[in-house]
């Protein structure tokens, strides 16, 4: 006897339970708004979501579709508002205002029928059981429950739609955006594998002399980008992969790598950069003496060569390397070279010049012999 008592309280238990669940999850579409509105809900990741039409004209064809869709990035719109409710009336008014839901003009006529009938049923003053009874049933009327329960995704929206004729009703609930992109601007360091060569005057020749180097390390201008995951979102920080692009001696660098991401605006990165370097032309050797003069590059080469980098970058609203109208007029004016913007040490330079940052000296102040790299 008690195990068949037991057994029954929680059969009982179980069907109030999944009963409240499924309340819990239920969204409600009122077709007495405006034809062609869209009402925007969420949803958490994981709850079970069912649907309630109400305000339907009664005898009416609808046709009712439920479909998930992938939410696009950026996020979407905000839920609309409903109306409020006007006043009620009394038992007799109350069953004749719920009569005339059947000759309803629309369903904006039908939901400011049905929050009157409420209303005036919230009240009290009509208590007979065959009237309330009768009002109730025509309130069913005006009510469908959409078969199905739909659980929302990160990423994903579920979409409700009404149609009758040609108006449409539409229901988004949104399950969030799986995360978001950052775009971070900093500087990006990379060893220098730099060797450049010149031209050493020896008496009526001119002697491929390697530079003496000063720096080992070259910054470069670089814009990542990373994945922020909505899961990290609330956190402190944020650890993933990341790649970006630099600009040195006006020819691209890339980077990739692993970031991480503190509070969105501030990024360490280390990785793999493939970036240009300076070497002596393949038609030249060191020590060669030619009979005339070249140009600095046409006696160095640029080349692509991989190397660790390091980076530290900001988010910022905008890009803060893009050059304003100062700089552009300093450049057309040849007071600085864009290559002597991007790089710390000196690069070859154009024919007759000397290389930048060493000044002009004169043959005797060359180093006899190339410096140990």
């Amino acid at each position: 006897m008690k195990k068949m008592l037991f057994c029954a309280l929680s059969s009982l238990a179980a069907l109030l339970l999944s009963a409240a669940s499924t309340d819990a999850g239920q969204r409600v579409l009122d077709l007495s708004t405006a034809p062609g509105s869209k009402v925007s809900l969420t949803a958490t990741q994981g709850e079970v979501v069912t649907f309630k039409v109400i305000n339907r004209l009664p005898g009416k064809a609808y046709t009712l579709t439920v479909e998930e869709r992938v939410i696009p990035i950026p996020p979407f719109e905000k839920p609309a508002e409903l109306l409020g409710q006007p006043p009620g009336s009394d038992c007799t008014s109350v069953l004749h205002d719920a009569g005339s839901l059947e000759k309803a003009a629309d369903e904006a006529a039908v939901g400011t029928i049905v929050r009157k009938v409420n209303t005036a049923l919230a009240a009290g003053t009509c208590t007979l059981p065959a009237q309330v009874d009768k009002i109730k049933e025509w309130l069913a009327k005006t009510t469908v429950i959409v078969p199905g329960a739909f659980v929302a995704h990160s990423g994903v929206e579920i979409i409700l739609t009404a149609l009758r004729d040609e108006k449409i009703w539409t229901m988004v609930v949104s399950g969030g955006e799986r995360g978001q992109w950052l775009t971070t601007y900093g500087v990006s360091i990379v060893p220098s594998k730099d060797e450049p060569y010149f031209l050493k005057p020896v008496g009526d020749k001119f002697k491929v002399t390697a530079e003496q180097e000063v720096d080992d390390l070259r910054m470069i201008p670089s814009v990542y980008f990373s994945w922020l995951p909505r899961k990290r979102m609330l956190g402190d920080f944020a650890f993933g992969p990341t790649a970006g692009l630099g600009l040195s001696k006006s020819k691209p660098a890339v980077f990739a790598g692993f970031g991480l991401t503190y509070n969105w605006n501030l990024a360490f990165i280390g990785g793999l950069a493939v970036s240009p370097h300076t070497v002596l032309n393949g038609r030249y050797k060191a020590d060669d003496e030619l009979s005339e003069t070249v140009a600095d590059d046409q006696l160095n080469r640029e080349v692509y060569k991989p190397t660790w980098v390091v980076a530290v970058t900001f988010r910022f609203a905008g890009n803060p390397f893009g050059g304003g109208d100062d700089k552009k007029a300093s450049l057309a004016s040849g007071d600085q070279r864009p290559d002597n913007l991007l790089r710390i040490r000196g690069l070859p330079t154009a024919p007759g010049r000397e290389p930048p940052s060493r000044g002009r000296r004169g043959s005797d102040d060359r180093p006899a012999t190339p410096s140990a790299r």
